[in-house]
């Protein structure tokens, strides 16, 4: 009787490189708001029509929503008379 054949899974996972440990290490990951104290995390929600929108002028622009909301947080401080700026790392 024929030898039993090894299956496709099993010879994909054998040959699967080992990832280094250091990739899986907290310290070379991205910093994200969970690990940086001076980021704060907030949800907006606005009208579908508003954020298609933003996604087009981002788009048109080469830049990110977020771009765009950061500087129309920039504008209501400024018009406000504060002088904190979102690019700015703090407040002085």
């Amino acid at each position: 009787m024929a030898a039993k054949r090894e299956s496709f899974l099993a010879k994909l996972t054998q040959e699967l490189p080992k990832q280094p440990d250091a990739i899986a290490a907290p310290e070379a990951r991205a910093a994200t708001p969970l690990t940086r104290p001076d980021i704060h995390k907030t949800t907006i929600y606005v009208p579908y029509h508003v954020n298609e929108r933003l996604r087009e002028v981002a788009f048109t622009e080469r830049k990110k929503v977020h771009d765009l909301l950061m500087e129309g947080i920039d504008r209501v401080m400024e018009s406000r008379g504060h002088k904190e700026r979102t690019s700015d790392p703090k407040p002085s």
